[in-house]
């Protein structure tokens, strides 16, 4: 099965004490290894500043592949100083869209945007930082939820795993679907780091 027909995703991050690059694996609700996500260009400046204060700010840029190595998609970052967008390209460069972040919102939110930048949906925190939801006007689109990985990987790394489940007709639409793995690369890089 197809890592864009799954109606669940589990999203790890690769742990690790002092690292520079972030890095995940994208399983499918069976445990089958699809995605791989990597910061695989990571300049001298952004791996100086990344272990201080102000990794919050550094960009980022994610290549996510499948298992062939093939590019699936890039999700990326410039500098953010009062508000962080994260953009979507597909594989070939396209652009596909983007989550432009709502200052001082509890638990984090963001809005969805378009390829023409018109808000199509919102990403939504709860206060408590371990549930997210993917919404729009009418519709319930993902829960993100922040999985517990135990005392010590909790007590020592900074590596979190996502459990992300996708309403059924989300699973029919690609683009959909990456925008969906993006938010979880999102609440992770932005909020989280």
């Amino acid at each position: 099965m197809s890592w864009e027909a799954s109606p669940v995703l589990h999203v790890r991050e690769h742990p690790g004490v002092f690292k520079a690059a972030n890095g995940y694996d994208v399983l499918d609700q069976h445990g089958q290894l699809q995605l791989t996500c990597t910061e695989e260009k990571l300049n001298w400046f952004n791996k100086a500043f990344r272990y201080g204060k102000y990794k919050r700010i550094l960009p980022f840029r994610l290549q996510v592949r499948d298992r062939k190595g093939h590019l699936v998609m890039e999700v990326s970052r410039g500098f953010a100083f009062l508000r962080s967008t994260v953009k979507v390209h597909l594989h070939d460069g396209s652009y596909l869209g983007c989550f432009q972040q709502i200052p001082l919102s509890s638990g984090g939110a963001f809005q969805l945007l378009d390829r023409t930048d018109h808000e199509v949906g919102r990403l939504l925190g709860h206060w408590r930082g371990r549930d997210y939801r993917v919404v729009d006007e009418q519709k319930h689109w993902a829960t993100i939820t922040k999985v517990w990985n135990g005392f010590v990987k909790e007590l020592f790394t900074t590596a979190d795993d996502y459990r992300l489940e996708l309403d059924p007709q989300a699973c029919n639409q690609p683009e959909l679907m990456r925008l969906m793995l993006a938010s979880v690369l999102c609440i992770d890089m932005v909020l989280k780091e």
